[in-house]
């Protein structure tokens, strides 16, 4: 099961048995900035974090935010505060 095509990181992500990346603005700034900033590897790590960590819920029959998720997978280690940041100005407007 392949996210991304081989020694990409620009791709886009692909839905793995229908689970996708949000389409929010939260999840887009997240994405620009663990790419900007991190290691290709730590952002696929990162990413199939998300799909597990959804496909699991699925499968036990949680209900998520999906785009929580998404935020709680990518690594908050150079840019912490910035991170932080947009998820509270994101769940203050909505």
């Amino acid at each position: 099961m392949t996210l991304m095509p081989s020694g990409t990181i620009n791709a886009p992500l692909r839905p793995v048995a229908g689970v996708v990346i949000p389409d929010s603005e939260l999840a887009r700034e997240m994405t620009e900035l663990v790419k900007d900033t991190e290691s290709p590897l730590l952002f696929h790590h990162s990413s199939r974090v998300y799909y597990w960590g959804a496909l699991t819920g699925r499968r036990r029959g949680l209900r998520f935010d999906p785009e929580l998720l998404y935020a709680g997978a990518m690594p908050q280690i150079r840019c912490p505060q910035i991170t932080a940041k947009a998820a509270l100005a994101h769940f203050h407007n909505h």
